[in-house]
């Protein structure tokens, strides 16, 4: 019997992250660098898997890192600068999207727990105690903090431990973006996908799983299905 739901972040809980909007915010963070938009977009991703696991330390460090991996060495302030944009897009961006409050609440209501897991890079975790989901969920395990990012089979299994629960009795619930969901199936975790209709960040998504909801004000009704 599931006993608890663990809802991803980007493109579940929260919206707008799109790739146009993101590309965007890459060319402002290189001008303000003083360096080569292209340069820095082609750094963009293979600097990413250290962001999502907190590698780097800091929002700053990991500017530092993309700009290095670009082949350019920014001053202090310049980098200070980029770090400053990178945080106050997710800060923007970090708002609860229709219906998810709302979803939690009715999954309270049934006596069960709820939970956070998400790939974020050190920005979230800054962010996230003056946000409005602080104080709204059991547990949050960010990548950036426990050093594993999804679909690491692991990073599941801390989730329900971290819930006191196995991961049996957790169900994840996600986009689907960088195989999440068959994370999730690895560590015997339940998946649920909501399906949304633009294109993500993410360079992958699952599509095709068994079990979708569209809104997430249906999950607390999809629960006693497992």
């Amino acid at each position: 019997m599931v006993e608890a739901v663990a809802f991803d972040l980007f493109d579940t809980l929260i919206i707008g992250l799109n790739r146009e909007k993101y590309h965007v915010l890459i060319d402002h963070i290189a001008q303000v660098m003083q360096a080569d938009p292209k340069a820095i977009r082609e750094a963009w991703l293979p600097t990413q898997p250290d962001r999502m696991i907190g590698a780097n330390g800091s929002v700053l460090a990991d500017i530092e890192k993309i700009a290095m991996y670009a082949g350019f060495k920014p001053s202090k302030d310049l980098l200070e600068e980029a770090a400053s944009i990178k945080t106050g897009y997710f800060r923007d961006h970090l708002v609860p999207r229709p219906g998810a409050i709302e979803a939690i609440d009715a999954i309270r209501a049934k006596g069960k727990k709820v939970s956070c897991l998400t790939n974020c890079s050190k920005d979230i975790e800054d962010l996230w105690p003056k946000s409005a989901f602080h104080g709204i969920f059991d547990d949050v395990v960010f990548s950036s903090d426990v050093g594993l990012a999804k679909p690491d089979p692991e990073i599941y299994r801390i989730a329900a431990e971290r819930l006191g629960l196995s991961p049996e009795q957790v169900l994840f619930v996600g986009d689907g973006a960088n195989h999440e969901l068959t994370g999730a199936k690895k560590a015997n975790m339940p998946a649920l996908m909501l399906t949304n209709d633009y294109i993500p960040v993410a360079v992958t998504r699952e599509t095709d799983w068994e079990h979708k909801v569209s809104d997430l004000r249906q999950v607390a009704d999809f629960m006693d299905r497992f």
